[in-house]
């Protein structure tokens, strides 16, 4: 793989403090998509993971990648105002 694009988890505390839950935002990154087809259409081997969706914090991502045998060259991290600090 030369290229890894990864989006962040994201978490958002309830509103609700009493009931503690969070809130998930699940919506796909669409600028990771086109970057991906853009590299992909020359020549690059890219892979995207969405940290959020499958629930990967950032303190477990290096041992997701090592588990899977990922290698890359290069990574990409996006990020928005809500999930700049764990893309940090």
């Amino acid at each position: 793989m030369d290229v890894l694009l990864i989006n962040p988890p994201w978490e958002q505390l309830s509103e609700d403090v009493r009931a503690k839950a969070r809130v998930k935002n699940l919506t796909p990154s669409l600028g990771l998509g086109y970057i991906a087809a853009v590299l992909e259409r020359n020549g690059v081997v890219v892979q995207i993971l969405d940290a959020n969706a499958e629930s990967i914090s950032p303190a477990r991502l290096s041992q997701y990648l090592l588990q899977r045998g990922w290698q890359p060259k290069h990574v990409g991290i996006t990020a928005t105002s809500h999930t700049i600090a764990t893309a940090l």
